[in-house]
């Protein structure tokens, strides 16, 4: 959701917090500091162990995570790409977007006998105490003007306004000029305007009657629910894209693993001590980059990963790595040594993966 503040003629979005600075800072130290500690890692088990396709899938876990370092590194140190400002004019409304890497400005100007009408909606926007206690959820108004470009095509400009003193300025101008002010209960997020077009009939609405009372201006505990609609727009696409991608990677990670299972696993050099065996190979380095790689592409941290997703994607890897050993070693009598091994090294997988989930997804993910 974009945050704005005050400027000079209007409003203009504000840079990075120093919370967002520092979230990112940690993101590219850890991420460099893994990637050098995979490829130390690799070179010890390539060099002194003798150990070529181990060392490989840790060099190519090292490259992933030296990438997402550089590129979170890349986004620190450039400017804040875009600003924002909003003006109420005379004869219309402006809105500037000011791209401050390359100094170039774009500016939609809408005249007052091009809008159709305004509709008054909520937005909400978390914010951080400098104490410990709990955050709360501060309710503004998020504004979407309906009106028609010279051609006579159906438009929509969003803007978002916290104080509800400027806000009745703004709305009662908007009146005085004649042009229609619905108010909605709805909470709408950060949806493009293009989007509106197919679904502003959707919202539901009310005749605006000049009292912002209980509307904004006031914060509220728990979030509250966002407006959504049904169709599938532009923005829906993105995200498509975004998580096919997310998927080809998990599908690619379970490859790798089953991979293992045909070309590492079956020259785990394991000894028998009593009832009880004891693996020498580097399990516990490809452990860490399993979890880390779950973690990016399996999204651990969002609230629609259930609480089995450790336990069904330890159970792939493992059908995975079973699948790769069944084809390097059927028929022969290592088998089923390597089998209890790899059912051991599983469960405790499992584990692992288990905890990793629980810190993400109720830890990690307040800063994401």
């Amino acid at each position: 959701m974009m945050e704005m503040r005050e400027g000079k003629e209007g409003k203009e979005a504000p840079p990075r917090s120093s919370q967002q600075k520092n979230i990112m800072k940690g993101v590219a130290i850890a991420s460099a500091l893994t990637a050098l500690g995979l490829w130390g890692l690799a070179a010890y088990v390539w060099f002194l162990q003798d150990g070529r396709m181990p060392a490989f899938l840790l060099f190519i876990f090292g490259l992933v995570m030296a990438g997402l370092g550089w590129y979170t590194f890349g986004k620190l140190q450039s400017p804040d790409p875009l600003s924002f400002k909003n003006e109420m004019r005379q004869d219309g409304y402006s809105t500037s977007l000011i791209n401050r890497r390359t100094g170039n400005a774009r500016e939609l100007f809408i005249p007052y006998s091009s809008m159709k009408e305004i509709l008054l909606a909520k937005t909400a926007r978390y914010r951080v105490n400098a104490d410990q206690r709990p955050g709360d959820y501060w309710i503004g108004a998020s504004l979407v003007m309906k009106w028609t470009d010279k051609g006579g095509r159906l438009q929509f400009a969003l803007f978002q306004e916290d104080d509800p003193a400027r806000l009745k300025e703004w709305l009662t101008i908007y009146r005085q000029h004649g042009i229609p002010v619905y108010a909605s209960d709805e909470y709408i997020g950060t949806m493009p305007a293009e989007e509106y077009k197919h679904c502003y009939g959707q919202i539901a609405k009310h005749t605006y009657e000049e009292n912002l009372d209980g509307h904004v201006g006031y914060s509220e505990t728990n979030p509250p629910r966002m407006w959504r609609r049904q169709l599938k727009t532009a923005r829906t696409e993105k995200l498509a894209a975004v998580n096919g991608v997310r998927k080809w990677g998990y599908f690619a990670l379970l490859a790798v693993n089953g991979l293992a299972g045909w070309l590492w696993i079956p020259d785990w050099h394991i000894e028998t001590v009593g009832d009880t065996f004891v693996e020498t190979s580097w399990i516990l380095a490809f452990f860490a980059a399993n979890i880390l790689m779950f973690i990016l592409f399996g999204g651990y941290w969002r609230k629609s990963s259930g609480w089995y997703r450790p336990l069904l994607d330890s159970f792939l890897v493992l059908a995975a790595q079973s699948a790769g050993l069944v084809i390097a070693l059927a028929g022969t009598d290592k088998l089923s040594l390597i089998w209890n091994a790899l059912i051991v090294d599983g469960v405790a997988f499992a584990a692992y993966l288990t905890g990793a989930y629980l810190f993400t997804r109720f830890v990690l993910s307040r800063w994401l």
